[in-house]
């Protein structure tokens, strides 16, 4: 973070609920939550650390004011209420990414980001009714449900059942209507007089950007999910991305963006306990200055810290005394043979207690005992020789062998089997030659 701006922890939570609104001022007019949408571009509608365990804003805590886990149904009515009247107007779109029964969204998305988000999760042939069988199929029932809203206006799920026959139930066309919502074929009109929801096509009041959505390409929906990702959260970890992106797009292919674009010099990283966020550059804010209470000191607490650290002292010094002579200590001094106490001597190497050195053996008493290793006669390195004569090069150890006697020719040694010619025998006879085959089956012979 040599380049970048130095925050902590304490300063990027306290931008992110400003930003959020979760530090007390809530969004209340349909002005104000409209411009909120359109900025970060998705948000959740109600937050899920279960499912999505990042850091990431949402409506309902927006329209509040404060930062909620578990909002309930009363406190959630006034976002309903937004969302209906911001779908009324084209000006944003209910989801349902995560697949959750009912009518209630879990993420809102503006429609200028719905484009890029029907790029990852839309059918290209959106023109066409949805298949039975595919990649990207439903159910019988739910392109029954498809084929109903298509020649009709918005139905609700009981008109429905009631129109496709009465051995459907409203619950099987919910879940018909699950399946479509899911890959953005239908929305969800929610009433806010509190009437049941009625459901019409997507394509009817969003074609524009279906069509713009449908000729994109992956990777620059990708790059832009993650622009509105970090613009809301300011810094984020890379799991942290892959995790909110998760509903759009696989993992990996969240990982491989983010690295083309930190190789592009798009993102740029900073390091915070130990973890690597990453950013936009020049989209960091002013971060706040957090005041850090100073701990309150309890007089109590210090009074038994210097009690205790008095005890401890005072063990220390029992234990550090300075020691004094063995007499003093009460020790056992050395005694000398003959009754005489003292310190014991020291003792040089080859003697005994008495301080006479010990002989070297039966060689060190030829040699003479007590000889120092210097005084004893060693022997010469060299042999001695006369004038003149030059040297043999011979072995020390050969010096006292006695020379070999001369062999004269035809005597062989005693107990030696003689050298046979070829030709030879035992005796004075010749034998012939002959070809044979050795041990290896090789010819021997010529």
């Amino acid at each position: 973070m040599s380049s970048t701006p130095q925050f902590n922890v304490e300063q990027l939570a306290a931008a992110r609920s400003e930003r959020w609104h979760q530090g007390g001022d809530p969004l209340l007019t349909l002005e104000a939550v409209r411009e909120w949408v359109n900025e970060l571009g998705i948000v959740l509608f109600a937050p899920r650390a279960h499912q999505l365990p990042t850091p990431a804003p949402s409506l309902v805590e927006a329209t509040l004011g404060n930062a909620v886990s578990a909002p309930t149904a009363l406190e959630s009515e006034a976002a309903r209420d937004l969302v209906a009247r911001m779908v009324a107007e084209g000006s944003a779109l209910p989801l349902n990414l995560l697949g959750g029964p009912g009518d209630a969204p879990d993420f809102v998305v503006s429609a200028q980001a719905f484009s890029y988000v029907f790029t990852l999760r839309g059918d290209k042939n959106w023109k066409q009714p949805p298949t039975t069988s595919g990649s990207v199929k439903v159910s019988p029932l739910a392109l029954k449900v498809y084929e109903a809203l298509a020649a009709g206006n918005a139905l609700t799920a009981g008109e429905l059942a009631a129109e496709l026959g009465r051995e459907v139930t409203e619950n099987a066309i919910a879940r018909a209507l699950g399946e479509l919502w899911m890959q953005l074929r239908v929305i969800p009109l929610l009433q806010q007089d509190g009437g049941a929801t009625m459901w019409e096509l997507t394509s009817r009041r969003f074609t524009k950007q279906i069509k713009a959505g449908a000729n994109a390409g992956q990777p620059t929906a990708l790059s832009a999910g993650i622009s509105f990702y970090l613009a809301q959260a300011y810094a984020a970890t890379e799991e942290e991305i892959e995790t909110f992106l998760s509903p759009l797009a696989p993992r990996s292919k969240v990982r491989d963006v983010l690295h083309g674009l930190t190789a592009a010099r798009q993102l740029e990283d900073a390091v915070l306990e130990g973890k690597t966020l990453m950013y936009i550059p020049g989209g960091l804010p002013e971060f706040p200055e957090v005041v850090v209470a100073e701990p309150v000191v309890d007089v109590a607490d210090l009074a038994a810290t210097a009690v205790l650290g008095a005890i401890v002292s005072e063990r220390i010094r029992k234990f550090d005394r300075p020691r004094g002579p063995r007499e003093q200590r009460g020790e056992r001094p050395f005694r000398r043979e003959g009754g005489e106490r003292g310190e014991r001597p020291f003792r040089k190497a080859g003697e005994d207690r008495k301080g006479t050195r010990k002989p070297f053996g039966e060689k060190g008493r030829e040699r003479g005992e007590g000889k120092s290793f210097a005084e004893r006669e060693r022997r010469p390195f060299q042999r001695e020789r006369a004038e003149g004569e030059r040297s043999s090069f011979a072995r020390p150890w050969d010096e006292e062998r006695k020379p070999r006697p001369r062999r004269e020719e035809g005597e062989r040694p005693a107990g030696k089997r003689p050298y046979r010619r070829d030709g030879e025998g035992s005796g004075d006879e010749k034998r012939e030659f002959r070809g044979g085959r050795g041990k290896c089956g090789q010819n021997r012979g010529p």
